[in-house]
């Protein structure tokens, strides 16, 4: 039957695009299903909302840390709606605020969520489809289909497939830009060559790892030219006639970028905010002297500025396989691939290797376009310390590591007959393994580590704010039960139907000193916050009666002592009078604050500021003093000690009052 398929492919050529017409569609179908039951993700509407701003107002200041294209695309339904948007800045309200205030107001923000999502869902069907053509390039028929086969059911694509981010779009441009310069290499015309220059521009223009495919493209035309020669010299003579080349790839990717700002060189309303002196390096001194010459658009190089400050400085600590460790250490990334990748994908990228291996020089060009690009983003995303990580991150890899993996498979299966059982058992235990995850392909996690229930207590950020459809059925089986909702996302929970009070950094609402019905507690923040002396601590050892979306929202029923939350709470109130300049009306609420939760570390140095701003430099000192001693007992306590221990130099500074010996 394969046999008949095949010769029927081979006489009629056009007919073998069904195949990735249909796995497309395959992908498509799970990617819609699952996130229509899925609730803002946590940077939806920034996303949203600055490619609206872009295209309405040309602000490309808004959220800027990220390049526009991919906001701009998945913002484009909205112009036939054509939402009200105001095109001045709100220099009280952050960027997440003012966007999620924008997108609520609406009556039909879930309608203009869900258009959006439906345009960025075909970021994830061109990826499919460009797997396909890239593996029917290189290596042929089979590799191509099994290739998207196994992309189609790949379970952290499915959960971002539709998301309104980047990583997706980012990685399919990768891999056309790596694609476009192979067939440049093999037929060197001008079209291939202006057409790689465009795919990395349209990358740059989708987020900044995209600096990489320069860096990547050198070494492949290096690599390729000791292909082409075997003498060293004869090499290096071909290397260097490919300099010409890449210079003009480097150039067409500059016009695609200054295109894409509309050929403008800054506008908006944020202004740029000069890096802290920590945050010294050659590549933030390199941004500044381009900014100085006009080499790119402005707002894209304040961008880069700003990620790269915020990449050095995010130091803080992270709860990795239940121990904190300061910033993600260097295998965190092989660590998430092992855990968030399915079994028989592991299994096949060993497979792989070893039929790689055994091809010896046979397709060595291939095998250098795709292994070179995967091994050097992986290495140069472990050299780079983070705290906000996760397995997107590593998406642009992974069509790459994917198609190998194949190829060296189908050519062991072509050498051993046995290999080619084994390598469609691998294909069905992968589809079968991501299915069982469905609608949760967020929180995926493989079955050797207790599958998506468990990935929580291995990985941070489970929870990136999907499960408040979840929530709402779950109150639906429990109606007239006093409940909570505790994260620190900022989407109101009540336009999901939720009939829950919300607690956490961004809520004031007034809490109970014990609580005693449901509680679902977001496991994201339960790694932040669940140590002993912070407001989620009471669930940190509870086993949650439920786990909804995966193990990403965590549902408690009981009673439980929230002294620490509802301090919390208070401070909320405080922090935002403080903001606006009420610094008298809001030190009895930092007092109370105290009074109600005296262990709060949190409490206190919001305490010692209000004190501080209200004349009383010597109380704020001492309390500061109190809330360093508490934020050191914390095991994710780095950037707290840093935060209070600025307090506490900056109150002796101004005051003259010497600091206390405990904190010299």
């Amino acid at each position: 039957m394969i046999n008949a398929a095949s010769r029927l492919l081979t006489k009629y050529s056009r007919a073998e695009w069904l195949i990735p017409a249909a796995l497309c569609l395959v992908l498509l179908v799970q990617v819609f299903c699952s996130v229509r039951q899925m609730s803002q993700q946590a940077d939806e509407a920034t996303h949203l909302y600055a490619g609206y701003r872009a295209l309405k107002c040309g602000d490309f200041t808004f959220g800027r840390e990220h390049p526009p294209l991919a906001k701009m695309l998945v913002a484009i339904p909205l112009l036939w709606s054509n939402p009200p948007v105001d095109c001045t800045r709100d220099t009280v309200a952050t960027e997440e605020e003012q966007s999620t205030n924008w997108l609520y107001s609406r009556e039909d923000w879930w309608q203009v969520l869900m258009k959006a999502r439906a345009v960025s869902s075909l970021f994830a069907a061109a990826l499919c489809l460009g797997v396909w053509v890239v593996a029917r390039c290189m290596f042929g028929r089979a590799v191509a289909t099994i290739s998207a086969a196994v992309l189609a059911f790949e379970p952290n694509i499915l959960g971002h497939g539709a998301l309104l981010l980047n990583n997706v779009l980012l990685s399919t441009l990768f891999l056309l830009t790596v694609f476009s310069f192979y067939l440049w290499t093999r037929r060197r015309t001008l079209p291939l060559l202006l057409a790689t220059g465009l795919f990395m521009g349209l990358a740059l223009l989708t987020k900044s790892p995209a600096v990489l495919l320069m860096p990547m493209l050198i070494l492949l035309a290096l690599g390729e030219a000791r292909l082409e020669r075997s003498d060293w010299k004869e090499a290096l003579g071909r290397a260097w006639r490919n300099v010409p080349s890449l210079a003009v790839i480097g150039l067409v990717a500059i016009a695609t970028i200054w295109c894409g700002y509309g050929l403008h060189h800054s506008g908006g309303t944020r202004e740029f905010e000069e890096p802290p002196s920590s945050v010294f390096s050659a590549e933030v001194q390199v941004l500044k002297a381009m900014r100085a010459v006009h080499v790119l658009p402005r707002d894209y190089l304040d961008g880069l500025i700003e990620v790269r400050a915020m990449v050095t400085d995010g130091e803080d600590s992270i709860d990795l396989l239940g121990r904190p460790y300061t910033g993600s250490p260097w295998f965190f990334f092989p660590l998430a691939a092992i855990i968030k990748f399915t079994l028989p994908l592991l299994a096949m990228l060993v497979m792989g290797g070893v039929g790689v291996l055994a091809m010896g020089k046979e397709r060595l060009r291939e095998t250098l376009f795709l292994l070179l690009p995967a091994l050097l983003y992986l290495v140069s995303s472990m050299c780079i310390r983070r705290t906000a990580i996760g397995i997107w991150h590593l998406f642009p890899m992974l069509p790459f590591l994917l198609i190998a993996a194949v190829a060296g498979c189908v050519n062991l299966a072509r050498r051993c007959r046995w290999a080619g059982g084994v390598l469609v058992c691998l294909l069905a235990l992968h589809a079968v393994s991501s299915l069982r995850a469905y609608p949760n392909y967020l929180s995926y996690a493989n079955e050797a580590w207790g599958g998506s229930q468990n990935v929580y207590k291995h990985l941070p950020w489970t929870d990136l704010n999907q499960t408040y459809w979840e929530v709402s059925r779950y109150m639906e089986q429990h109606p007239d039960t006093p409940c909570w909702v505790s994260s620190d996302w900022l989407v109101p929970v009540s336009k999901y139907k939720v009939p829950c009070a919300q607690m956490g950094n961004n809520w004031e609402t007034e809490l109970p000193l014990r609580m005693k019905g449901i509680v679902f507690v977001s496991s994201s923040w339960l790694r932040s916050y669940g140590h002993e002396g912070e407001p989620l601590s009471p669930f940190s050892n509870v086993e949650p009666t439920a786990r909804l979306g995966g193990s990403a929202m965590l549902v408690y029923e009981g009673e439980f002592d929230t002294h620490l939350a509802a301090a919390r709470a208070i401070d909320n109130k405080a922090l935002r009078l403080m903001r606006a300049g009420s610094y008298s009306t809001a030190l009895p609420l930092t007092e109370e604050a105290v009074e109600v939760a005296p262990t709060s570390f949190e409490a206190r140095d919001l305490y010692c500021v209000a004190l501080a701003n209200n004349g009383y430099p010597q109380e704020a000192l001492m309390q500061c003093t109190v809330a360093l001693r508490l934020s050191k007992a914390r095991p994710l306590g780095l950037r707290a000690v840093r935060e209070i221990t600025r307090h506490l130099e900056v109150i002796s500074q101004l005051s003259g009052v010497p600091l206390p010996p405990v904190t010299q």
